[in-house]
């Protein structure tokens, strides 16, 4: 099996421009300069050092060395090598230059110290004629003694290759591996494996199980209407037919296209829930029998029947009489409603709770007095501004003037006054919260009607609201 061996490759540019991290020892080459560079795994391309300085080829046996840039000649630095310069104006090495090149022309020597540019009458250099038309980056390259080509270097060996390698450069043929013959074409899964001390071959490992036949257990590939794994295949389709979805208890496969299907629920034969407008045949009419009725028959048989959706019963129709605390949707007659009220007395005292009984209390219950809530209050007769506590009866005489009965401090949530004002004067009796409270939201509450009072009640910290209330207030 032939091996081809080539090296990461690119234009200067787009080896700039990407930017990579060689690894290393990974070589990359710029294809239009023919320079290389040497990964070290850390690197990027455009900090690597190249391994040489530029190309190096010849010129008619004057070695050429450097690479060069717009505008550079060719400069002789001695008999047999020379270098890539920029001129000095009108100059080259002393030599005086005239004129302005065109395309294809070169520089000819008319004195020993003048030179003009010129069209060659032939392409000769140093008695080495010279064929065909340069493009960038080609080189003179000598294809016989006194001739020459343009040619694109090449830094890809020539040659027969040897080794482990047969064939010829630039694509040998990987023969060998460590001196060991390989012979044979592998197949997706084999491996080599040596046959010898110096000979190796394609085999598939022992264990691997064979492909599946009529007569041996081995592998097999799913297709069709299996997926899945061979190990634990899944049946995806039934016919071609794409099933989805996972089945609940109860449900069937039912189709929703040509070629799909998807599990769904299905009326069982014992007790069948329908759902929707089920449909079925219309039997005769007189029919007595267990078929199905449909609305059809039962309209025909007798549409003096009641209505099965919303009917209008006439009469005194009756109705089996369900057992006690049924809860369904079953009629409930007028003997199971009245056996629904509660036969126990009501209670006054316990935890708020909805509760859970079915039983019903009648409208004539009546619940016992909880003495046990009762406020004992304690009547108390005030002339002037007064503080009161928690279950006082404030009795308000304003008659010697107005005055404030203040509401008790740091109240307890509960806590309740009550005030009243006795006296038939035209004097006002304020009732206001101790610190920064507030009554109804208000700062105080005033009384100006004799007999008029309210109960106060501290329903949060200093925040008191009237819970009752006697004549009129403000």
């Amino acid at each position: 099996m032939a091996t081809k061996i080539q090296l990461r490759r690119d234009s200067a540019a787009n080896w700039a421009g990407a930017n990579p991290v060689l690894a290393a020892g990974e070589a990359g080459v710029e294809l239009d300069t023919l320079r290389m560079k040497l990964g070290d795994g850390v690197t990027a391309w455009n900090s690597l050092a190249y391994t040489t300085s530029g190309g190096t080829g010849s010129v008619g046996g004057v070695t050429v060395s450097g690479t060069a840039s717009a505008g550079q000649t060719l400069v002789a630095s001695s008999g047999s090598s020379a270098s890539w310069a920029t001129p000095s104006a009108g100059a080259i090495s002393g030599v005086t230059v005239s004129g302005t090149p065109v395309a294809g022309q070169s520089l000819v020597a008319t004195s020993s110290g003048s030179a003009a540019w010129s069209t060659p009458a032939a392409t000769n250099v140093n008695g080495v004629t010279v064929s065909g038309t340069p493009t960038v980056g080609q080189a003179l390259i000598a294809t016989a003694p006194g001739a020459a080509t343009w040619q694109t270097p090449s830094t890809a060996p020539s040659g027969a290759a040897s080794g482990d390698l047969s064939g010829n450069y630039p694509a040998p043929t990987v023969a060998k591996v460590n001196g060991v013959t390989v012979s044979g074409v592998p197949t997706a899964g084999q491996v080599l494996q040596a046959s010898t001390g110096t000979a190796a071959t394609w085999v598939t490992p022992s264990g691997t199980t064979p492909d599946a036949t009529t007569l041996v257990k081995g592998v097999v590939q799913l297709a069709g209407d299996l997926a899945g794994t061979a190990a634990l295949p899944a049946v995806a389709k039934v016919n071609g037919v794409a099933v989805t979805g996972v089945p609940a208890a109860g449900q069937a496969i039912v189709a929703t296209g040509a070629a799909a299907a998807t599990w769904a629920a299905v009326a069982t034969a014992a007790s069948p829930a329908f759902t929707g407008v089920p449909t079925a045949p219309t039997a005769a009419p007189g029919a007595n029998s267990t078929q199905v009725a449909t609305t059809a028959y039962v309209d025909a048989a007798d549409t003096l029947k009641a209505n099965l959706a919303s009917p209008t019963f006439t009469g005194t129709p009756a109705a089996p009489t369900a057992a006690a605390d049924t809860n369904t949707t079953q009629v409930a007659s007028t003997a199971f409603v009245l056996g629904q009220a509660a036969s126990v007395a009501p209670l006054v005292d316990g935890t708020a709770a909805v509760g859970t009984s079915t039983r019903y209390a009648r409208q004539d219950h009546v619940h016992p007095t909880d003495t046990t809530r009762q406020i004992a209050l304690t009547p108390t007769a005030r002339t002037a501004a007064y503080t009161a506590v928690h279950g006082e009866y404030v009795r308000a005489d304003a008659t010697g003037g107005a005055f404030t009965v203040t509401l008790p401090a740091a109240p307890g949530v509960g806590a309740t006054v009550v005030v009243r004002k006795t006296d038939a004067t035209a004097n006002i009796v304020t009732v206001a919260p101790s610190a920064a409270g507030t009554i109804d939201g208000d700062a105080n509450a005033t009384i100006t009607a004799r007999w008029a009072g309210a109960t106060f009640t501290c329903v949060t910290a200093n925040t008191w609201e009237i819970t009752s209330l006697t004549g009129t207030r403000s």
